[in-house]
């Protein structure tokens, strides 16, 4: 698979690249095929893994991260369309919205790549750096004035099916953010292409698995006096990123 995006399938190598990182998109809403998620990481890796230069890691990073923003933010033109029922609002709004947003999301994945290839001969390290980096980045975006907490790979486990919500249990350890290390652990555990590799990553899978099983089949609330009555408020989510 990697020769074939670094040298062959007949098609430009960027759009090679942009086309692995529609994979990580298939992993989100509404498609929840995380397993295309991890594969998508997997190629990721390994490309800037095995990247010649710095300047080529960078670069494939930027058509990866560009081909995954791209593909799931896709219906921001439309949001922009349904909001003023103009196409000109769609075109003018939505279409630079989509291509500024997908670019602050690649540019996080080529930072990353950016910092991790140097070390890429040193495997423990290569690895805490891709992990922490991509951590860090989702971290940074939920910050403002960037407040844009999108796309935490994280999310791939959140979706519907017999699978996908016993895996997101993990959260409750931590964050969103916590399910992103983990899935960025896997897919660095796959791409050592190597069986004790794979081994460990399906006993990890096995053990998030088994966290989240029993969780799920634990009661909602523990025994105890009542709780005291609470106040609900409701927020319009439309609002400024200072008002929030």
């Amino acid at each position: 698979m990697r020769t074939y995006l670094a040298e062959g399938g007949g098609l430009p190598k960027w759009l090679r690249w942009g086309v692995a990182g529609v994979l990580l998109s298939l992993g989100f809403a509404p498609f929840h095929l995380w397993p295309l998620g991890l594969v998508a990481l997997v190629l990721w890796q390994r490309g800037v893994w095995h990247a010649a230069q710095r300047r080529q890691a960078v670069g494939l990073s930027l058509a990866w991260g560009m081909g995954h923003g791209l593909s799931a933010l896709y219906w921001l033109p439309w949001a922009f369309w349904h909001d003023q029922q103009s196409l000109a609002f769609a075109l003018g709004g939505g279409v630079p919205a989509l291509l500024g947003l997908a670019a602050w999301i690649a540019l996080g994945y080529v930072a990353v790549a950016w910092l991790a290839w140097p070390w890429r001969q040193r495997p423990w390290l290569f690895g805490a750096l891709l992990m922490g980096g991509v951590v860090g980045i989702e971290c940074l975006r939920n910050l403002s004035p960037f407040g844009f907490p999108w796309l935490p790979l994280g999310a791939m486990w959140a979706g519907p099916g017999s699978s996908a919500p016993i895996l997101a249990q993990l959260a409750s350890v931590g964050s969103v953010q916590v399910l992103s290390a983990c899935v960025v652990g896997l897919s660095l555990l796959i791409a050592q292409c190597r069986p004790a590799a794979w081994w460990a990553a399906a006993a990890c899978l096995a053990a998030i698995a088994g966290y989240g099983s029993w969780r799920v089949q634990q009661p909602l609330q523990s025994p105890g006096p009542a709780p005291t009555p609470g106040v609900l408020r409701l927020v319009q989510p439309n609002l400024g990123i200072l008002d929030k």
